[in-house]
């Protein structure tokens, strides 16, 4: 993915990410893990995709207790979201 800078001329590649989101409907809580793949490798949406979900059960980026019923897919992509945000923040403006 490609995005001019508003500013100049410059067109920056971006990363692409991959983010996973674990619900444990006992505990409640659904943990996020995320998978950055840098603009100069390969992407393999698999590989992201296990790497992600490997790391929201070991070492998450984010946890969310006590998630309302029927809200589970609402929670997953507000917080996913926020996280890619997160991420791309870095790269440009995510006021979009």
């Amino acid at each position: 993915m490609y995005v001019t800078d508003k500013k100049s001329a410059v067109i920056k590649k971006l990363p692409r990410i991959t983010v996973a989101s674990v619900y444990a409907p006992i505990a409640n809580t659904m943990r996020f893990g995320v998978a950055v793949c840098s603009p100069e490798d390969t992407f393999v949406k698999q590989f992201g995709r296990d790497l992600a979900v490997s790391r929201a059960l070991e070492a998450p980026k984010a946890t969310v207790v006590g998630i309302r019923r029927g809200k589970i897919r609402e929670t997953s992509k507000k917080h996913a979201n926020a996280i890619i945000n997160t991420y791309l923040s870095k790269y440009v403006s995510t006021d979009f």
